[in-house]
């Protein structure tokens, strides 16, 4: 009768151990971009100090995740699509309630320019090396584009020379490009260039270009200053030479003094108001 007494009191004991929860500690924090808006569905792991996996979880629409540990040294592994990935390492002490508090995240696209602000002239032409590093968890696909001032010209190449529209990097992956920009010839001042990869997460890179006046040299004389009588008509030889680098109509104005008649000729005296020359390609001409 005592042995059976025994064995039941032990069924009833292994019975209370089995229902009873382990107790831990839970483990909360918000996951946020560099703005400070929530990241949703973002992915938290977290692992022992030894490299055990102890628990996983997902943050809801305001970014808000939650996890259950017991104490210990832990490496909280942290990403999302579009996103970068980040690990964070963490005591977790004795308590019933650890806030992490929030966690930023910067985009997975991360865009190097070997300048972000350049001192150029109107009508210049820059190569400038960019490389683009995608420093997520997942493989990422993005298209290019490229906001430009009017009249510019800029577009992103391939080391081979290729135009870039799109383009897709796996995780740590690193690719190096050519941006190329061609300033308008009639600007003076600041303007911006925008590198934009559209992707799962928009990334922006500004380069600012400080814009300088050039001298063309397009008319050119022998002599710059004539003596002449009143109403006598005085003529002066004049080399005009496309210096713009490119083939391009050259459009001419004439300014004179009140009273004064003034005009630009071709050498068999023909009123010309504009030429179309080749790059470097030179026409006579008469004022």
């Amino acid at each position: 009768m005592q042995k059976l007494v025994f064995i039941l009191v032990l069924v009833i004991l292994i019975s209370i151990l089995q229902v009873v929860p382990v107790l831990c500690i839970t483990v909360s924090g918000r996951i946020v971009d560099k703005y400070g808006n929530p990241i949703k569905d973002a992915i938290i792991e977290a692992y022992t100090s030894s490299g055990v996996f102890a628990d996983k979880a997902k943050s809801d629409d305001k970014g808000e995740f939650y996890l259950g540990l017991d104490k210990g040294v832990y490496v909280f592994v942290i990403y999302a699509r579009g996103y970068e990935e980040k690990r964070i390492s963490m005591e977790i002490k004795t308590g019933t309630f650890v806030r992490m508090g929030e966690i930023t995240l910067d985009y997975a696209y991360y865009i190097y320019v070997e300048a972000d602000s350049i001192a150029v002239k109107q009508g210049d032409k820059i190569s400038l090396q960019v490389s683009i590093t995608n420093r997520g968890h997942y493989e990422e696909s993005v298209n290019v584009v490229i906001v430009k001032p009017p009249n510019w010209n800029a577009r992103l190449l391939s080391p081979k020379g290729y135009e870039v529209k799109g383009f897709s990097l796996p995780p740590g992956g690193s690719e190096n490009f050519i941006l190329e920009v061609e300033v308008a010839r009639n600007v003076i001042g600041n303007y911006t260039v925008e590198l934009i990869l559209k992707g799962t997460t928009t990334v922006v890179k500004k380069i600012v270009f400080d814009v300088e006046k050039r001298e063309w040299n397009i008319l050119s004389a022998q002599y710059t200053k004539v003596i002449g009588y009143k109403g006598e008509e005085l003529t002066v030889d004049l080399i005009a030479k496309n210096t713009l680098g490119s083939d391009a109509i050259i459009d001419f104005q004439v300014v004179a003094p009140a009273g004064w008649d003034a005009r630009l000729e071709t050498k068999d005296g023909k009123t010309i108001r504009s030429l179309n020359l080749k790059s470097g390609e030179e026409y006579e001409l008469v004022l």
